[in-house]
């Protein structure tokens, strides 16, 4: 594992937040438009929609989902996920729903997936739930914004205190991570460092930033 300095990430100011999400519009563009047009065009109801949602969201942003169905394999795959949201589009069709609603599901069903010997979709949840409920305020969690938050905090302290890795990347053995503990540290790196951007935004900034480094050339800042 690579060891950090403060070298390698520099403390976030608008200017630096507001670049990457320049870099992030200009490099996605076509991917979050697309994304954008299937979530807004298809409905919960249809089962052909639902799963057209699930397989280009898989697609595009590298969620990690299986592409086939094998019962040997750890990994969900896109028609399962697909037919348990179809199974809760009820949820989905709910347009009342608070943060904490959401909060709850993604953690209820990364607790089903467990149980049926699946690793956890947590990516791929908390980017389906953030499309479905673009009013909310729904951090997406992917690998390079776990690190981000976790080495910004390390280096221009701004949560009440350090937390470990596993807290929010959930590599240690018997330790249950709560997505509900990734929101409360993504709120108060926004109240700290980027007060001034909206949860879209900086969510745009802590991907680029992670996945290109310092110099934007492609030196991710990872676990």
């Amino acid at each position: 594992m690579r060891k950090y300095t403060k070298d390698d990430i520099q403390k976030p100011t608008k200017e630096i937040i507001k670049c990457c999400i320049k870099k992030f519009d200009e490099q996605e563009e076509t991917n979050e438009k697309t994304i954008a047009m299937v979530f807004k065009a298809f409905n919960n109801d249809n089962p052909e929609h639902v799963l057209s949602k699930v397989a280009v969201l898989n697609s595009l942003y590298s969620a990690r989902l299986n592409n086939t169905q094998n019962e040997d394999d750890k990994m969900v795959d896109v028609l399962s996920m697909a037919n348990y949201i179809g199974n809760n589009k009820e949820f989905f069709n709910n347009t009342s729903h608070s943060e904490t609603d959401v909060i709850e599901w993604v953690d209820k069903t990364r607790t089903h997936f467990k149980s049926e010997g699946k690793n956890s979709p947590y990516s791929f949840l908390t980017k389906y739930c953030a499309w479905s409920f673009p009013t909310l305020n729904i951090p997406i969690v992917d690998s390079y914004t776990k690190a981000m938050l976790y080495y910004i905090n390390e280096f221009y302290p701004y949560f009440s205190r350090k937390f470990y890795r596993y807290e929010i990347n959930n590599e240690k053995d018997g330790f249950d991570v709560k997505y509900s503990f990734f929101c409360e540290v993504f709120a108060k790196f926004k109240e700290v460092h980027a007060q001034n951007f909206n949860y879209k935004e900086i969510d745009k900034y802590l991907w680029y930033y992670g996945k290109h480094g310092k110099e934007g050339v492609n030196k991710p800042i990872q676990f």
